[in-house]
């Protein structure tokens, strides 16, 4: 399935809201080269195309999957923690304007508005990205994110969608991954633009142009139907919905699992416990229903898998040492300590292994709420007795993760038979671009 988002939105009105016009006059000044050289094309709706794109961003411990079903079992099927979903489905309607009830994004969330045609795929993975704790970054490649974000955080969402609008690096690594045929159907969808806003700009009527404006508020039917990206993602214990065809950020409600008489909804870097995706689902067959749609993909963006497992190795370690501060001393348990029952693993085996420090375990005490909620003076040995063969478990994965990691599937710098033919057609383009043919004009002689 292919995203086409030839008619969302291209601009943002006076007042820093996305707008839906076709096209501006700063699209049709200009040399032919101006106007391919800002284009966004259209990319496919497969895992490996985002996966390169992730890879090409600088972003590393992230792998894009499919999610074959929005139940349990569709989510169970995913290798790694899910960092983030991404909704594509075929609209047919969009909101003109949000509720007035609409809160402004709040500073911990990075959210950027879509403010240019085929860039939702690229906004919903960087609504993402920029929401991930600790994202890690490949220091052999250009650190786009971090100094994309850092460039942007004091910005509206408006604004930051303009800047990326405008942010030639990223573009490049967008159309990187796109095939030839999207090139040349971006070239065309952008004269017909240009078409479209000389037409209406000769003979647009007062009148029509005064009843457009009045019409704030409605819903816009879109002529054609159009494929979306909408973004999921955890933050702080929320899960919210980026969607940036919307000025603002959805605030779903939170996520969190319960434990006794405890609920515990995310760590102190920001990691939920429990299944945050079971609100997002919920949203999205919600949007399903209302849009009646058929065609429709839903990809996650997935923590490695051994990132995940570290992450489990921490709270195990924080939960072992708690039951050995807490749990009530017995018979059985002082007989454990001087048996040779196998035993948890000390602090500098748990550093050399694995990186976990001191400093971490005491900053992530929270990890261990869910362990002493359910501990009582008669289950310590049993719970730490299960904790140590977890632990164990968790480390022959590891080990097994770090003996089996290889290449990655997408491989940076290596130009595939399908860059090669984009990059023929970008030059064939280019020069009927600069010599006044794609722009319908008489070719230079």
């Amino acid at each position: 399935m292919e995203g086409s988002g030839g008619n969302e939105t291209n601009g943002t009105n006076g007042n820093g809201t996305p707008a839906t016009t076709s096209a501006s006059p700063a699209l049709i000044s200009g040399s032919g080269e101006e106007l391919f050289g800002r284009a966004w094309l259209d990319v496919e709706s497969e895992p490996r195309v985002f996966q390169e794109i992730v890879c090409r961003l600088g972003a590393t411990g992230i792998n894009v999957q499919e999610v074959y079903g929005l139940d349990d079992e569709g989510t169970a099927m995913l290798r790694g923690q899910v960092a983030g979903l991404i909704f594509l489905f075929n609209y047919r309607a969009v909101d003109g304007e949000e509720k007035d009830e609409a809160q402004d994004c709040p500073k911990h969330v990075w959210f950027a508005n879509q403010t240019t045609n085929n860039a939702c795929a690229t906004v919903a993975l960087l609504n993402i990205l920029m929401n991930v704790p600790d994202l890690q970054v490949s220091t052999n490649s250009i650190d786009h994110l971090r100094t994309f974000k850092a460039s942007t955080m004091g910005l509206t969402p408006a604004e930051r969608g303009q800047e990326l609008t405008k942010n030639e690096s990223i573009r490049k690594i967008h159309n990187s991954s796109t095939r030839g045929i999207e090139a040349l159907n971006a070239a065309l969808a952008l004269q017909n633009e240009v078409d479209e806003w000389k037409k209406a700009k000769r003979y647009r009527k007062k009148t029509q142009a005064r009843s457009k404006r009045t019409s704030k508020g409605k819903i816009k039917k879109v002529e054609d139907d159009a494929f979306h990206y909408i973004a999921y993602v955890p933050i702080q214990g929320e899960v919210w919905r980026l969607d940036g065809l919307l000025r603002q950020p959805v605030n779903l409600g939170k996520s969190s699992i319960h434990c006794s008489n405890i609920t515990l909804a995310y760590t102190a870097q920001g990691i939920f416990e429990g299944d945050w995706t079971a609100l997002a689902r919920t949203n999205i067959q919600q949007r399903m229903s209302e849009e009646h749609a058929i065609d429709f993909n839903v990809m996650a963006l997935c923590i490695d898998e051994k990132a995940t497992i570290l992450h489990q190795l921490l709270k195990n370690a924080i939960s072992i040492q708690k039951i050995k501060t807490h749990a009530t001393s017995t018979p059985e348990l002082t007989q454990y300590w001087q048996s040779n029952e196998p035993k948890p693993m000390q602090a500098q085996e748990l550093y050399h292994t694995f990186g976990i420090t001191p400093e971490q375990m005491k900053n992530n005490d929270r990890l261990a709420d869910c362990t002493l909620a359910l501990l009582t003076p008669e289950n310590g040995l049993g719970m730490l007795r299960k904790l140590v063969e977890e632990q164990n478990e968790l480390k022959e994965k590891y080990l097994e993760q770090t003996i089996n990691d290889g290449p990655e599937d997408v491989v940076i710098g290596e130009e595939t038979e399908e860059d090669s033919d984009t990059d023929v057609v970008n030059e064939i383009l280019q020069a009927l671009l600069d010599a006044g043919v794609a722009l319908g004009e008489t070719p230079k002689k």
